[in-house]
C-alpha cells in the first residue's frame, strides 16, 4: 500500500461527501465527512480535519441543525488556530461560519 494511502482516502471521502450532498443525501454525505475527520485525526493533519469541519458545519446548517453547525464549526476554528500564521485563512473562514451560525441561533431564524 502506498504511502499516502490515507491521505488519499481522506480526500475520497471529502469528494464522496460532496457528491451526495450536492445529490441531496445529506445523511449519507455526513457519514463520508465524518470518516475523513477521522482519518485526518489520526493522521494528525489539522488543516484537513479543520476544512472538514466546516464542511460537515455547513451540512448541518445546510440541514437546519444549528447546535451541531455551531459546534462543528468552532472546533473547525480551534483546529485552524493551531496551524500558526499558516493556517490564518481558514481560522478567518471557519470563524465567519461560526458567526453566522451563531447569529442565526441568537435571532431564531433558520436558514
Amino acid at each position: 500500500m502506498p504511502d499516502n494511502f490515507p491521505t488519499h482516502q481522506i480526500r475520497i471521502h471529502h469528494l464522496l461527501g460532496n457528491i451526495l450532498d450536492d445529490g441531496g443525501q445529506q445523511d449519507q454525505a455526513a457519514k463520508h465527512y465524518e470518516t475523513a475527520i477521522q482519518i485526518a485525526d489520526r493522521l494528525k493533519d489539522e488543516m484537513g480535519a479543520s476544512m472538514l469541519c466546516r464542511e460537515m458545519a455547513r451540512l448541518k446548517l445546510k440541514l437546519g441543525d444549528l447546535d451541531d453547525a455551531k459546534i462543528y464549526a468552532d472546533d473547525a476554528v480551534r483546529r485552524a488556530e493551531r496551524l500558526g500564521p499558516g493556517g490564518a485563512n481558514a481560522v478567518a473562514r471557519s470563524r465567519e461560519l461560526a458567526n453566522d451560525i451563531r447569529r442565526l441561533q441568537q435571532t431564531g431564524l433558520r436558514p
